[in-house]
């Protein structure tokens, strides 16, 4: 009946052709009243009405059940994933400041770029929660008054109770220098990041810090897999990790790493992997092929230490470690407020301009040093002897 369309009938032929056709269709066995006029068809209004609401019931139930049944699977998969979402998460919430020197920085380290007055390059990294002022930690890296370029790279920064430095030194001015520091100290960094959000570095110190070699010498080798040539690509690694009880450390090649006690004395840790008869070639480096073998070990410290790491062109420079720590604590604390970050970017200033009597650069290399307190205590006793100049060294 729903694809009878109204039509115009007669009267007389109207009555009998529908009577008819009602009966034959439906099965009617009684007579149908006769009519006349044009036809409306109740039964099929009706039917199209009860079509349309059951096609849009269906819908809506599909819809529910679609959506029930993602919200299901998103929290299945929120449940097995949780975990593992928590730690990618909490391995970019470095806490506290985050410092690195001398190239551009990844992503989730890059904040800001400065020139000094020299045009020497210094990048301070960005400040989630800023370091303490007094007596936390500061890291300078200069090109130096002969070089041309600078080879050194360091990264600095705090992460719960931990304050890390990372300390790479391009071997020997050879041409992929640069490249060798800068690619090893990253890659440990963000292997030290990840592994003390971990909660590694609590129960594994030192298997963390060997393993972070293994990740550098690892990334040189890619680089030198990518690029086809190995050549040049080597250098020094110093990696220092302080907690409010102890200092964990491990190094390769040379540059320096000591304690500076609250009594004056120097607790020196880093002996150069150098050959005694030859000082300027090293037996142990990283490289796409690793010579020698990395130094690992722990440190106990007590209240004033005072932690002092570079490389090499500053601390072969210096000629009395317990003088040149005093001068560098004295004027963080009568000069700078304990502002660690100002007194060392005095140091390198001043290291940089350094003269001989005829007129010789006394630093021909690259310097890079890094002061820290393993927390933020009262400074060490005063030593007392007469001073000239802020930091003099």
């Amino acid at each position: 009946l729903d694809t009878v369309p109204p039509v115009a009938l007669e009267p007389a032929s109207a009555a009998v052709g529908i009577e008819s056709m009602l009966t034959g269709v439906l099965g009617v066995g009684e007579r149908l009243p006769t009519w006349s006029g044009a036809y409306e068809n109740p039964i099929a209004e009706s039917s199209g009405f009860a079509a349309l609401a059951l096609g849009v019931g269906m819908a809506l139930i599909a819809f529910l059940l679609i959506s029930i049944t993602i919200a299901v699977s998103a929290f299945t998969v929120g449940l097995i994933d949780g975990a593992w979402l928590l730690r990618r998460l909490n391995r970019r919430q470095l806490r506290g400041r985050v410092r690195e020197q001398d190239d551009p920085l990844d992503p989730f380290l890059r904040s800001r770029d400065a020139v000094d007055e020299k045009g020497i390059e210094s990048r301070p990294g960005p400040t989630a929660t800023p370091c303490p002022r007094w007596w936390g930690l500061g890291l300078v890296s200069v090109v130096g008054p002969v070089r041309t370029e600078n080879q050194d790279h360091a990264i600095a920064w705090d992460q719960g109770q931990f304050r890390v430095i990372v300390v790479g030194d391009g071997m020997g001015g050879l041409p992929r220098g640069k490249e060798a520091a800068t690619t090893a100290t990253r890659r440990v960094a963000r292997h030290l990041a990840a592994q003390i959000a971990d909660g590694n570095m609590l129960s594994r110190p030192l298997e963390v810090i060997r393993e972070g070699f293994n990740v550098a010498a690892g990334a040189l080798r890619i680089t030198a897999g990518i690029t086809g040539n190995g050549d040049g690509l080597r250098t020094t690694l110093i990696v220092v990790v302080l907690t409010p009880q102890a200092m964990f450390w491990g190094y390769i090649g040379d540059g320096g790493l000591w304690v500076y006690r609250q009594d004056g004395t120097i607790d020196n840790i880093l002996t150069g992997h150098k050959d005694p008869d030859a000082p300027n070639v090293l037996f142990a480096s990283l490289g796409p092929t690793v010579e020698g073998y990395p130094e690992i070990g722990s440190t106990g410290r007590c209240p004033g230490d005072v932690v002092f790491v570079g490389s090499d062109g500053v601390f072969d420079r210096v000629p009395d470690a317990a003088e040149f720590s005093a001068s560098v604590v004295d004027a963080a604390r009568d000069h700078f407020n304990g502002d660690l970050q100002r007194t060392v970017d005095e140091v390198g200033r001043q290291l940089s301009a350094a003269r001989d009597t005829d007129g010789t650069p006394i630093c021909d290399d690259n310097l890079t040093l890094a002061v820290a307190v393993p927390d933020n205590e009262a400074p060490p006793a005063r030593v007392s002897r007469p001073r000239e100049e802020p930091a003099h060294v």
